[in-house]
């Protein structure tokens, strides 16, 4: 209307052409199909003009609008239009542009109608809007037709996409063009890895003769395949049996164009949805606007035969390719681009049109002068001329989209009608109600009826009376946001059998939320419930065995689904229950790494072989685990093959002490080729070494090669050999000598440790070169030593000095008061006195120097503290609290030495309170690791002693001497006395160690080992025996002065005594009185000859003459273990030299005494 407009104005004619040329202007405009209107945008923007269209569209006359502005049509628009459709006008005047929309309009007789506005704003030189021109077009039409089309497509797109099946396209060549998403699930590829493939590629190689000849039958016999089972790839590697069903597709000439398929996986026995995706590029196109239409006027003549057109739009040129003024000049430019078969049609319509003086309405195939074919639509109304002839103003509108629309959708139906017919799958549409509106002919074979007595009636009549009405309840509640539903239930069949139905249901709903129809499918899975009844019972007996399992048992089908698992194998997958993984694969949760052999070995399972895999798997919470399996088969009755059974291990500890010791082997080397100390590894089983550091090489100074091709001995000198095994066979740090490549030996110190090297049980050891540590030690040692024993020397003759004086001075006077006895047997005891504080003395040392043997037994703590603690501070002012364990383990212990040590440490806690104060004693049991304690020899069961006192405390500077003999700093004080007592304490195998603070007081620790739940025997008191036998006594000793003081003490107690001055000696004396027949009743045999046999081995003699021999033994040294455990050698009792008369009567007499 605007280039009409303009052209007038350009082309200057006169007003008689002017009113011709708006006659025919508006001729064409009441003649267009479409509302054609001007609004004003000046002042109060009312509309100027519409044509007769509005009428007839809308039913109300221009007069019944407004006319205001636009939007004065308003009020007959759909409200959710009015704003969008005011705001597209407003931004198209704002931007002086054109503006395209559409909008509801509700027409006069209550209908809705779907209205296309096109228009375009005006302006003045100053570029100010004038006026809007625009056409509104009924597409109300179009409009329904893209709704069928889009409902249509959604209902077979929906259909595919809820089939449990794989439905498939291949070109000739048999290359996949199409898939649905189920080969996902059915194969693990995605869609895009799966266009394009070769189909024999994924087949396994002893079905392609099978493939083969389906594929020849297909394309050359044109015979369909059905139901025919091949193995497929999956992508783990794993093969699928997959049913086809399928046919080759030719289009009218009868050439292939390609191949298409309907599969389902039969190897799950499951079904699984589909999903047909077809191209949405394709569906919007279908459905997109309609082109914009080309004006034209045309005149036919009288007769009506002729052609000539008087007017037509410019865009004459975008729609045939041609110029406006060539087609005005030679109408048969477009009437010869309509196709041969279309000309005759449009002639026939032209002629019925003319004769009729109706409107024209015609659509036809064009082709453009580029070849390509395009539909058209012509719309044309006639009018007469004053001369007789028929004018026809009409506009060409571009079909094209609309009309390929339209094929695409009949060859999709057709298709899709094709594919749900030939699938195993139940397929069935029926409306709210159960009235069923399609059902696909595998269900009608299934129920044996045909497709046309089903439909119209009702669906929910097959259902079994028990389930109805829960599965009727269950689809009436399916609503847009819950559309879909799998439900199973029983299904009465026509011949009255009853079967398990398993289906898909989905609600369909329109764009108000109205629900359409449902659309479903399904099968029959009667064999499956059966089989699982079947299951369930066995399940049951066998989940009341296996429960109680503490490793992992499971039941597998041939594709890893799961059919039974264990508590133990639930909590390794981290399930709740059985309930949440049964039926699934299990094969998802293996690594990626491992799946391809899981599967291996299910397999081979089902061929009848076992086997054991270690693998690892994410359980449902993403914990990693290591798992090993055995799995074996499972056979029936019928001696099939029905499951895989494995028994399952969590080995993942076990994996990550694997990678441990890798990574600590790894570490080792690091670690060990920079270190500063030197390591040797020698295999535990070969004693050869495996591996030698850069330091030990350079120590002994071999090349690695050449110490590597050596052995343990080669490396230390003959007489260590015996050290350095044991060293290493118990683990034992050693010092010990190295032997250099060039001979030349110098001292290390080793430590041993046991490890695993490259998966072999080896041994360690860290050697250090402490050549100069000794030397320093050495030095060290002396100037301690050269200053202990100027101070032990210096204590002892001090102390035998003040004995010897006492002793010395009593003796002299004993001499000048020969004529007073009473006197000489008063300074005879006094000397005897100093002799016996001599023998403390000797004995004190001795203990401290060799470690005087504890003759041991087991005894009760409790009553020898209580007893020394008494002792120590009788007669004091210091009090004592003891805190003793009612229930103190026993130890091994001489109690008398102990009580030695208690009285010393207790008299020095009180002597250091200055007599005054409390003195705090506890003793309990504990158990402790080996290690805990310094110096304590091994862990376990021990009593812990501590004595504490408030005293004075010990300085720093003297606390690390206070055990060394001698020492002291007390005015009257001997300094043996915690030499002592650390001697007892280290020969009982337990430790003694002190902390103190000056003014605050000291504590000691007393550490021994005690015996647990050990049983003290109380020895009843003696009854009274006999008076003793005077007896004939064998004596001997080395020393004649101890023999003749020894014979005369013996005579005086009234026995008979013979002497000798060795071991063999003794022996042979004993062996004439015993042949002679008057054997002595006992023996007393010195332990230690100097040059001769001592008391140790002649008792054993002694026995082998006669078993029964009494024997004492007799020593001033209490470190044997003669005398510490004088029984076990054979010998009765024991006399610890100097001994009084007293204690020999003693002895004698309990020996000699009748029992």
């Amino acid at each position: 209307m605007s280039k009409g407009r303009n052209d007038t104005t350009a082309g200057g004619n006169s007003e008689r052409d002017r009113r011709d040329l708006g006659s025919t202007y508006r001729t064409l405009l009441e003649n267009l199909p479409d509302i054609v209107y001007r609004l004003d945008l000046q002042g109060t923007r009312r509309m100027q003009f519409f044509n007769d269209r509005i009428t007839e569209l809308t039913g109300y006359s221009p007069e019944e609008f407004s006319m205001g502005r636009v939007c004065s049509m308003e009020s007959h628009m759909a409200k959710d239009d009015c704003t969008r459709v005011a705001e597209t006008v407003d931004k198209a005047i704002r931007k002086r542009e054109p503006f395209e929309v559409e909008y509801r309009f509700l027409h006069k007789d209550g209908s809705t109608i779907t209205f296309l506005e096109k228009g375009t704003v005006v302006c003045d030189a100053a570029c100010v809007p004038l006026y809007i021109d625009g056409i509104i077009r009924d597409i109300s039409g179009r409009k329904a037709t893209e709704e069928a089309l889009r409902a249509s497509e959604a209902r077979w797109r929906l259909l595919i996409d809820t089939s449990a099946a794989w439905i498939w396209e291949a070109d000739p060549d048999g290359h996949h063009t199409y898939t649905n998403a189920f080969v996902t699930t059915c194969l693990g590829y995605q869609t895009e890895e799966f266009l394009g493939a070769d189909i024999l590629s994924f087949i396994h190689p002893d079905d392609h003769a099978l493939l083969g000849d389906i594929m020849r039958n297909a394309r050359t016999r044109k015979i369909p395949w059905s139901d025919q089972v091949l193995r497929w790839r999956h992508k783990d590697g794993s093969w699928r049996y997959i049913e086809s069903s399928g046919s080759a597709v030719f289009d009218a000439e009868g050439n292939l164009v390609g191949l298409q398929g309907v599969d389902r996986d039969v190897t799950k026995r499951r079904k699984a949805e589909e999903a047909l995706r077809e191209s949405e590029e394709q569906l919007r196109a279908l459905s997109s606007n309609l082109a914009d239409g080309m004006v034209y006027q045309i005149n036919s003549g009288p007769d009506g035969l002729q052609r000539k057109f008087t007017f037509i739009s410019p865009v004459v040129g975008r729609f045939h390719g041609l110029k406006a003024e060539d087609v005005l000049r030679d109408a048969s430019l477009i009437y010869e681009q309509i196709v041969e078969n279309d000309r005759n049609i449009v002639a026939e319509q032209e002629a019925r049109a003319y004769a009729e003086r109706s409107r024209l309405d015609v659509e036809v195939l064009v082709r453009l002068p580029s070849g390509d074919l395009r539909w058209r639509r012509f719309v044309s109304s006639p009018r007469a001329c004053p001369d007789g002839s028929l004018m026809w103003d009409g506009i060409e509108l571009d079909i094209t989209e609309r009309k390929q629309a339209e094929q695409a959708l009949r060859a999709s139906e057709s298709r899709y009608r094709a594919i749900v017919d030939s699938q195993a799958e139940f397929v069935v549409r029926y409306l709210p109600g159960g009235v069923i509106t399609f059902v696909n002919d595998t269900l009608c074979r299934y129920i044996g009826m045909k497709r046309k007595d089903l439909l119209g009636k009702s669906y929910y009549p097959f259902m079994h009376p028990d389930d109805r009405d829960a599965f009727v309840r269950k689809i009436e509640a399916l609503d847009r946001n819950t559309p879909d539903m799998v439900a199973e239930a029983r299904v009465v069949l026509p011949d009255g059998r009853i079967a398990w139905h398993r289906w898909n249901h989905h609600a369909i709903f329109d764009s108000n939320g109205r629900l359409i129809e449902y659309q479903c499918t399904g099968r029959d899975i009667t064999d499956l419930k059966l089989a699982q009844e079947a299951l369930q019972k066995s399940e049951k007996m066998l989940q009341t065995i296996i429960d109680a399992e503490p490793e992992c048992v499971k039941l597998l089908d041939e594709h890893g689904g799961l059919i039974m698992m264990n508590r133990a194998g639930l909590a390794m997958i981290e399930a709740g229950s059985l309930e949440q993984v049964k039926g699934q694969c299990i094969c998802p949760m293996v690594t990626s790494e491992y799946r391809p052999a899981f599967m291996d070995l299910t397999r081979h399972v089902f061929q009848g072989g076992s086997g054991t895999l270690v693998f690892e798997i994410v359980g449902l919470k993403g914990k990693h685990s290591w798992l090993e399996t055995h799995a074996v088969p499972l056979r029936n009755e019928k001696d099939e093959i029905v499951a895989l059974l494995g028994v399952t291990r969590d080995i993942t500890e076990r994996k990550r002490v694997d990678e441990a010791l890798r990574t600590s082997e790894s570490r080792f080397r690091t670690i060990t080729e920079s270190a500063t100390s030197g390591i040797l590894v020698v295999d535990a089983s070969e004693r050869k070494f495996v591996y030698a550091n850069p330091e030990i090489c350079r120590m002994l100074g071999y090349p690695r090669e050449e110490l590597l091709a050596l052995e343990v001995h080669d490396i230390h000198p003959v007489g260590e050999h015996p050290k350095v095994q044991e060293a290493f066979s118990s683990q034992k740090n050693l010092q010990t000598i190295c032997r250099r490549k060039d001979g030349t030996t110098f001292p290390v110190d080793i430590k041993p440790i046991s490890i695993e090297l490259e998966g072999k049980q080896c041994l360690a050891g860290f050697f250090s070169d402490i050549s100069e540590k000794l030397l320093l030690e050495e030095e060290q040692l002396k100037s301690q030593k050269l200053e202990s024993i100027g101070t032990l020397a210096g204590g002892i003759a001090h102390d035998f000095n003040n004995l010897l004086q006492g002793l010395f001075g009593y003796i002299s006077m004993a001499k000048m008061a020969l004529d007073r006895p009473e006197r000489v047997q008063e300074m005879l005891q006094q000397a005897e006195e100093a002799l016996h504080l001599s023998v403390n003395l000797t004995t004190q040392l001795l203990t401290f120097a060799k470690g005087g043997k504890p003759i041991k037994k087991l005894i009760w703590l409790r009553p020898a503290i209580e007893n020394a603690v008494k002792f120590s501070l009788s007669g004091s002012h210091t009090d004592c609290l003891l805190n003793l364990a009612n229930d103190l383990w026993p130890v091994e212990a001489d109690e008398g030495q102990l009580s030695q040590v208690l009285q010393n440490i207790v008299l020095n806690a009180s002597e250091a309170m200055a007599g005054r104060g409390t003195v705090k004693i506890s003793a309990e049991n504990r158990e402790i690791p080996a290690g805990t304690v310094s110096g304590l020899q091994q862990g376990g069961p021990v009593v812990r002693i501590t004595i504490q006192d408030s005293g004075i405390g010990i300085p720093p500077d003297n606390l690390a001497r206070i055990f060394d003999p001698y020492f002291t700093t007390k005015h009257n004080g001997s300094g043996l006395g915690l030499a002592t007592s650390y001697s007892i304490i280290r020969n009982h195998g337990g430790v003694i160690d002190v902390t103190s603070k000056v003014n605050k007081g000291s504590l000691f620790t007393i550490w021994l080992p005690a015996v647990k739940n050990a049983e003290v025997s109380r020895e009843p008191a003696a009854p009274a025996t006999a008076a003793p036998k005077k007896g004939k006594i064998l004596l001997m000793d080395d020393e004649e002065l101890v023999r003749d003081v020894a014979r005369a003490m013996i005579t005086v107690l009234g026995h008979e005594v013979e002497c000798a001055a060795d071991g063999r000696q003794t022996i042979d004396l004993f062996r004439q009185r015993r042949d002679s027949g008057n054997p002595f009743d006992l023996v007393i045999l010195d332990l230690t000859v100097k040059g001769g046999m001592g008391g140790e081995e002649a008792i054993g003699i002694l026995r082998q003459i006669d078993p029964g021999v009494v024997a004492v033994v007799s020593s001033g040294y209490a470190d044997s273990p003669v005398v510490s455990n004088y029984r076990a050698y054979g010998f009765a009792a024991y006399l610890n030299k100097p001994y009084k008369i007293g204690d020999l009567k003693d002895c004698l007499t309990g020996l000699l005494t009748p029992s």
